[in-house]
């Protein structure tokens, strides 16, 4: 390959230049043809400003990282030494709130909304202005056709191989993950069988986090239905929607009678059931964690578990409500 220095010759090229990777351009200067690609039709737009408290603590002890109330998003992100940012979340096609949050009186106030974020906002301001990042939803790039490798020298890990909305806090902990399945792919495999070897990376990525992805591409689905709903002033029910969210309330409780401490993070697990009826579902807003397939994260959402479908399972978020029909695409990107 060309590097800034020369070419370079390797048995193994490992892209992680994250979302932006210029993945399908190399391959389509190749002539070969472009992964296949998996992304949402819609996303997220965040607005956010970032602050420090001035007695260097955070300004509660116990808080929700992520607060979602009918079409709007708060999100909280804890730093060090009493830094903190918020973040609001809507939707991208939604323009009325872009042109009213970009302005920081307008945006204070929709903070406003969430109960106790007066508390957040008293921080010294640390940036100017509303910092917006748009049009962010789920996308995954596949480097095989069938079960076949289209290029064998090359793999992507982390953003480079799948995207997901930032709110759900799974991107670093499914870059990790799959950084230490290639390690250990390589250890088994070598270098001296090229199909051998990116053929069991990518079956160990589809077993390890293909149903981590579907669990965030079902909670994407889930909320931006919601959203439409309630911007709309309708109710959003769904049966699995609703269970997640009772069995978030109610691990909420039980956190509050232990006196725990700290961010409150939830885990729910119920996508079994939801796989036994053939139901969909949402995510939660705690920290999940079990084996390979779940990296830790503050929000894990369901899916089933068939490889063929991209329909929503069950697992919960600290406030879910409810089901849309699929709007992901599978895409066969050409170059």
């Amino acid at each position: 390959m060309d590097t800034s220095t020369g070419p370079r010759t390797a048995d193994l090229v490992v892209d992680c230049t994250g979302r932006r990777s210029p993945l399908p351009s190399w391959l389509r200067d190749l002539g070969v043809p472009g992964p296949v690609e998996e992304a949402g039709r819609r996303g997220f737009t965040y607005y956010c400003r970032y602050f420090r408290s001035s007695d260097g603590a955070l300004p509660a002890s116990t808080f929700p990282l992520i607060e979602e109330r009918g079409s709007l998003g708060l999100l909280r992100i804890p730093a060090d030494h009493g830094t903190y940012s918020l973040g609001l979340i809507s939707r991208s096609d939604d323009h009325e709130l872009r042109r009213l949050l970009r302005h920081e009186r307008a945006w204070s106030a929709a903070v406003r909304l969430f109960p106790g974020a007066d508390a957040w906002l008293e921080g010294r301001s640390l940036t100017d202005g509303v910092q917006i990042m748009a049009g962010l939803t789920d996308r995954k790039r596949t480097l095989y056709d069938a079960e076949l490798p289209l290029v064998t020298g090359l793999v992507a890990v982390g953003d480079a191989w799948a995207v997901t909305v930032p709110s759900i806090g799974r991107g670093l902990a499914m870059s990790l993950q799959l950084s230490l399945m290639l390690r250990d792919v390589l250890r088994e495999n070598g270098t001296g069988d090229p199909v051998g070897l990116v053929t069991a990376f990518g079956r160990a990525t589809r077993d390890g986090l293909g149903q981590v992805y579907r669990r965030c591409t079902s909670y994407t689905r889930h909320r931006l239905a919601e959203m439409d709903a309630r911007a709309a002033g309708r109710s959003y029910r769904h049966p699995d929607w609703d269970r997640a969210r009772a069995l978030t309330l109610l691990a909420g409780a039980t956190r509050t009678r232990c006196g725990r401490s700290g961010p409150a993070h939830i885990s729910t697990r119920c996508g079994e059931r939801a796989e036994r009826s053939g139901a969909g579902g949402g995510g939660d807003a705690g920290r999940t964690g079990s084996r390979a397939a779940y990296a830790p994260g503050p929000l894990a959402v369901g899916a089933p578990r068939r490889p063929q479908r991209l329909a929503p399972s069950a697992c919960a978020s600290a406030h879910l409500m409810n089901a849309p029909p699929p709007a992901c695409r599978r895409a066969r990107t050409t170059h």
